[in-house]
């Protein structure tokens, strides 16, 4: 998915323009498909990135398709990423990274749950894997 072929908006309707489109996570479920794609606007560098959610039906998917989508995670202090989104929408959960710092900093993986699909997170908590 590419950057001008992909319309995200914030929380209160107003398009982003980006500059990096990438790491893109989905789920097809019957004939709709559902994504999160880590997003950079073109004033952001790499290091300052969010998550956007969006989705579309499977048959809207012919010749060039330009999908739209809203940011639902964003850094919460100025030098954090937020990055790598994996999906379990079955219990509408989404784990991603946090990374603080340029160079040599923390990452710490987060799991966020939503109240369905679309909407905004109502928590979020850090989490380790044994």
């Amino acid at each position: 998915m590419l950057p001008n072929k992909l319309y995200v908006y914030t929380r209160n309707d107003i398009r982003i323009p980006l500059r990096i489109a990438s790491n893109l996570a989905i789920t097809i479920n019957g004939d709709r498909i559902r994504f999160y794609i880590r997003i950079a606007s073109i004033s952001e560098d790499f290091n300052a990135t969010s998550i956007a959610y969006g989705e579309t039906s499977i048959n809207e998917l012919v010749d060039e398709v330009l999908f739209k989508a809203r940011v639902v995670l964003y850094p919460i202090i100025p030098c954090e990423s937020v990055e790598e989104s994996r999906l379990i929408l079955l219990y509408r959960e989404v784990y991603h990274v946090r990374v603080y710092g340029v160079d040599k900093g923390a990452v710490i993986t987060f799991k966020v749950f939503f109240k369905d699909v679309s909407s905004e997170p109502i928590s979020i908590e850090p989490t380790r894997f044994y």
